[in-house]
């Protein structure tokens, strides 16, 4: 698999011990976090955001698995 520089962004989510609370952090001066203006979003629009990519995930693995990759 190979990823472009310039339209993928690592986001990393930090789970928090002991708590209900995580952090994200993302690459503020990396291209794609200016055009999304992920500085300026709220904590519903990252949820439903992870929560979209984590959905998008589920179905690539299953249909990997149902393929036999």
């Amino acid at each position: 698999m190979t990823s472009d520089p310039l339209t993928s962004l690592p986001i990393r989510v930090i789970e928090h011990e002991n708590s209900d609370e995580i952090t994200i952090e993302w690459d503020e001066t990396h291209p794609l976090s200016a055009e999304l203006r992920l500085d300026e979003w709220t904590s519903d629009e990252w949820l439903k955001a992870l929560g979209g990519a984590l959905e998008e995930a589920i179905r690539l693995a299953d249909e990997a698995e149902s393929n036999g990759d």
